[in-house]
């Protein structure tokens, strides 16, 4: 997929490098050197960016949308391409992973602009949202095969808990951590945050449940 964003850090890298490494042929002027200081500043600007874009929540994301739609948007949909290219989305394309989904849909829902199949549950993201169904929710339920301070895995995935993590027993109410145990049949559901870490929002034990698939 075309990133025009690539290209242009390859041509001011190439013009950096040759600013500061090739000798030039003739005295360089005053404007050159502006020019060679504000091409290292640029290269730094541009890896300080994509560090810092890689962080972003999809509440985050949508802010950002908000705040620079009306800036350049190559492909009209809705997403600046400067966001966009900090993220390393297609910024010529509405619709970066081809799922049927535009890249601004992706980040109003919170779901992957870059992955199909944002919660890896088989079915694509459009699908999910046409039938009414978040395509960024991740839900599994279970025996619990092992549980920590930091995680829980049941039903083949792995969650991992923050501060905001809800822990319920069968009739909703609110209970402690150390409720669960290795081999209690639970419930959890999340999200991927934007480094791919499947965060739960909520872990409910089913109880004495008959279905724990």
């Amino acid at each position: 997929m075309t990133n025009i964003f690539k290209k242009v850090s390859v041509t001011l890298a190439v013009l950096a490098t040759a600013a500061f490494i090739v000798a030039p042929a003739h005295a360089v002027s005053e404007k050159e050197k502006k020019v060679r200081s504000l091409l290292s500043e640029l290269l730094s600007i541009e890896k300080q960016l994509r560090s810092a874009a890689k962080t972003l929540t999809a509440a985050e994301l949508r802010s950002l949308k908000s705040r620079y739609t009306a800036r350049r948007d190559s492909d009209d949909d809705g997403v600046a391409d400067m966001l966009e290219n900090s993220r390393g989305w297609g910024s010529c394309d509405s619709d970066t992973d081809d799922d049927g989904l535009d890249d601004s849909r992706e980040l109003d829902l919170g779901s992957k602009p870059n992955d199909s199949d944002s919660d890896d549950d088989g079915i694509d993201d459009s699908d999910e949202d046409s039938g009414g169904s978040d395509p960024s929710s991740v839900e599994a339920t279970g025996f619990i095969a092992a549980i920590s301070s930091t995680q829980v895995t049941l039903g083949g995935r792995t969650f991992t808990f923050n501060t905001a993590t809800k822990f319920r027993d069968d009739d909703g109410n609110t209970i402690s951590k150390s409720s669960f145990e290795v081999g209690d049949c639970a419930e959890a559901e999340g999200n991927f945050n934007s480094s791919d870490v499947l965060i739960a929002h909520e872990l409910k034990d089913k109880g004495a449940s008959d279905d724990c698939s």
